[in-house]
């Protein structure tokens, strides 16, 4: 029994149905909306001079405080750069949620603080001042090579506060950098980090792809250098590690690139700042309930507890005359 021959195929194989493009974090969802999305956020939309040295520095800034402010003193001096932008995340992932201020709120604190100088009410000394031991690789002339004129020269590096990632939707920071270079494909990026940061960096979201997207600053805190210098990610990225006096070029070189900085330093902290304000808001409440247990008295009426015989006395409740006492004043009782 022969089989039926079998129907031929056709020569040209079916089209596969294509797949829908994925658009990347932080894209635009129109080319021409972004005016309006850099308008919106405080981004300038072509920074100045062309090939601007613009650095990233994130954070929750909950709130924003002088240590935000040291360490973009100190970035504007040892990177030279032009502008330094402060990304108020919507929400860091590694962070709670509790006790985070609305974004809005955080925005115009932030903005409040960046509307001062860059330099103002920075103290040369503390520029000058760092210990020549504690800096590797950087001379101590080079360290004061920071000195009041270059830090005064600062004031032309303008701080902008923008919520340039809550109008992207980025929420890691690879794709807020990547964003970024997108919209901004002349300017020369550099992520400004404290040492806290690098010490956790293995936790964040594509942190070597991020090594190999941006240049990074890296700025030493209290306590932090030791655990920073022996963190995952600064063993692997070891070698390509720069020296300290490479920093004003940092925003020319290729990434992967780095520089650890052992500068002066400031211990304010949001965390610490929290943690008074509340301590603070418990003290006052404290103080209220105290006050309140020891004067009861002071919900009730106090003129009728001092005087129990206003309740006696009619008149006084009234304001009617007492007949008892018209019948022996009045003359008409006579």
């Amino acid at each position: 029994m022969t089989r039926p021959p079998s129907p031929r195929r056709s020569a040209e194989p079916k089209a596969r149905p294509q797949a829908k493009a994925r658009a990347e974090p932080g894209a635009p969802a129109k080319s021409g909306s972004r005016a309006v999305l850099l308008a919106s956020s405080g981004l300038p939309a072509s920074p100045h001079p062309p090939g601007a040295r613009i650095g990233l520095l994130g954070g929750s800034f909950n709130p924003p405080h002088e240590g935000h402010l040291h360490l973009s003193r100190l970035a504007c001096a040892h990177l030279g750069l032009h502008e330094i932008w402060w990304l108020v995340t919507p929400q860091n992932p590694l962070k709670p949620t509790r006790g985070m201020a609305p974004l809005p709120q955080r925005l115009v604190q932030a903005r409040a603080a960046a509307r001062r100088p860059c330099a103002q009410g920075a103290d040369p000394a503390r520029v000058q001042g760092a210990d020549p031991a504690r800096v590797q690789g950087a001379d101590h002339a080079r360290v004061q090579g920071a000195d009041h004129a270059r830090v005064r020269g600062v004031d032309h590096a303008r701080v902008r506060a923008t919520d340039i990632e809550a109008r992207l939707g980025t929420r890691y920071t690879i794709d807020s950098v990547r964003a970024l270079k997108r919209l901004y494909p002349r300017v020369r990026f550099v992520l400004v980090i404290g040492a806290d940061n690098l010490a956790q960096m293995a936790r964040w979201h594509g942190w070597k792809r991020l090594f190999a997207e941006v240049p990074i600053a890296v700025f030493d805190r209290p306590t932090y250098a030791a655990p920073a210098l022996d963190s995952v990610a600064a063993e692997h990225f070891a070698r390509w590690r720069l020296d300290a006096r490479w920093g004003a070029k940092l925003a020319d070189r290729l990434p992967p690139a780095w520089v650890f900085f052992r500068t002066a330093l400031d211990p304010t902290s949001s965390t610490a700042l929290r943690a008074r304000r509340a301590k603070n808001e418990r003290q006052v409440r404290l103080t209220g309930m105290t006050s309140s247990k020891a004067n009861p008295s002071s919900k009730a009426n106090p003129s009728s507890k001092a005087n129990p015989s206003s309740k006696a006395n009619p008149s006084s409740q009234t304001g009617r005359e007492n007949p008892k006492t018209r019948s022996m004043s009045s003359p008409r009782a006579r």
